[in-house]
């Protein structure tokens, strides 16, 4: 199962590194070609996209790895097809009304509440966008649930690589601004989930007869907590946005954005991968082979969580100034001081799907929408208080509080399913891990530029994994069976 799980991460990261490849050559381009301002309005326009998409999503995207592996086991009367058509169609339809609903909102709210103009011209454009994403949503999510890791890869790479080029012809070619980037963002995204929706579905009678009203409303009734708790997680990791917005105005947005998508950018190799990966298996695992394979399994999987976890953490620590200005300019200089709160935060609720694993696989999804909320009201309510007296360190430092309140939160209630021990020693170990190759890469290496990111990339990651095999025996016996792999055979 553990091989296995390596396939999988192995081929989630391998396409969430391709992904992020494209993010990071367009995110110096954008970065540059559009002001402070602008890119500051792109990131609200992208948050409120976000939330109308959430809404038409219902939360079904949750329920569909669930439900098919119960399906699966022979749990559900319903057929491969009307599994199909009911999570598609289904899904369609609900983005279609809400996307209807935002379109005539969007228009009827002024300018002013905005502030900025032209805003909601870009809410129009974009509203179309708001049916492709839930399609595209349901479709992956079928992906993920036949643990199609290789073909979800390739998606997601040939789709992200579509979307760049097609707004790069835009923006530079035929519309500059804005308009351009989501205009041909949209083209984009049509083809590519038009494709997807072709291959993926031709050999399933999707129609609406085949739709299972009974199995729609049992998705729809586990599923709908889900979408307060995905709406409340947005506000969580984005509504800083709106409170940046109306008390230091878009160019401070802008830098807060920059600073913040290049984290984002990061930890996706780690976190996104982990994610994807485990869920499916432990569902499966906890399924056919029961609790305590499950327990076994996670523990595992999180110990070597934590320690790429700090990995990432002493690298951004490290680099991530100097990248920034690297890849954004100069004038984004401002965001640099958000950055290790950032990656802290993010690396902390990424492990979320491994802790509360139990939440999970209990369907508690009311308990877990709770939490999501209360720790997005925190989140508010901090950034309210902190903005005004320390700007954009005020906001970064809210989100980290309020991630480790959602992971402990979740931890806590998802133990009385399934009980994960939290490996305090070994996150002890991590840290020191960490603390000494920040130390010495950063102490070792003054010079800045492309040339001192490589170098204390380098060093930093040596010493870390070096510290990392000495006192940690797990790392050092998959080494040795790695190693006794590479011997030639005898003879």
């Amino acid at each position: 199962m553990f091989k296995r799980l390596a396939v999988h991460v192995t081929n989630y990261s391998l396409g969430t590194l391709l992904v992020i490849v494209a993010g990071l050559v367009s995110f110096p381009i954008f970065t540059r070609a559009f002001t402070l301002e602008q890119y500051g309005t792109l990131s609200l326009v992208s948050t409120t996209l976000l939330l109308a998409t959430v809404v038409g999503k219902f939360g079904m995207q949750h329920s569909i790895v669930r439900f098919h592996a119960e399906m699966r086991a022979g749990k559900y009367p319903e057929t491969e097809s009307q599994f199909f058509s009911t999570v598609v169609l289904g899904m369609a339809a609900v983005g279609a009304c809400v996307a209807g609903t935002w379109l005539i909102v969007s228009q009827l709210v002024p300018e002013a509440w905005w502030g900025q103009e032209g805003i909601r011209g870009l809410f129009a454009l974009t509203a179309l966008l708001i049916v492709v994403r839930v399609i595209d949503s349901a479709l992956v999510n079928l992906l993920r649930a036949q643990q199609l890791s290789g073909w979800y890869s390739i998606y997601s790479v040939a789709r992200r690589y579509g979307v760049l080029l097609s707004t790069l012809i835009a923006v530079f070619l035929l519309v500059p601004g804005l308009e351009g980037f989501f205009g041909g963002a949209m083209v984009a995204e049509i083809i590519a989930t038009g494709i997807l929706c072709y291959i993926l579905l031709k050999h399933h009678n999707v129609s609406a007869s085949n739709v299972s009203p009974r199995l729609l409303k049992s998705m729809a009734v586990f599923g709908l907590p889900m979408v307060a708790y995905e709406f409340a997680g947005v506000i969580l990791n984005l509504g800083d946005r709106y409170v940046i917005q109306s008390i230091m105005g878009s160019a401070p947005l802008g830098a807060y954005s920059a600073a913040y998508n290049m984290c984002e950018y990061v930890q996706s190799i780690l976190v996104a991968a982990v994610g994807q990966a485990v869920t499916p298996m432990y569902m499966r695992l906890w399924e056919e082979q029961g609790k305590d394979a499950t327990r076994a399994f996670v523990e595992r999987v999180f110990h070597f969580y934590v320690l790429a976890a700090f990995a990432v953490i002493t690298c951004m620590c490290l680099i991530g100034s100097d990248l920034l200005i690297l890849l954004a300019s100069e004038k984004y200089a401002p965001g640099t001081a958000i950055i290790p709160a950032v990656i802290a935060g993010m690396v902390i609720d990424g492990s979320v799907p491994i802790l509360a694993a139990g939440l999970f696989l209990a369907k508690q999804t009311k308990a877990l929408m709770l939490i999501v909320i209360g720790s997005a009201i925190l989140n508010l309510g901090l950034n309210l208080w902190w903005i005004p007296g320390h700007g954009l360190q005020g906001a970064a430092i809210a989100m980290l509080v309020s991630y480790v309140a959602l992971t402990a939160g979740a931890g806590w209630i998802g133990s009385r399913t399934l009980a994960i021990r939290v490996p305090i020693l070994s996150i002890c170990k991590f840290a020191l891990c960490g603390v000494a190759a920040y130390g010495i890469a950063d102490w070792g290496i003054p010079s800045t530029g492309m040339l001192g990111i490589t170098e204390k990339v380098a060093l930093g990651g040596c010493i870390y994994f070096a510290c990392v095999l000495l006192i940690d025996g797990q790392c050092r016996n998959i080494l040795r069976a790695a190693l006794q792999r590479l011997r030639p055979m005898p003879g």
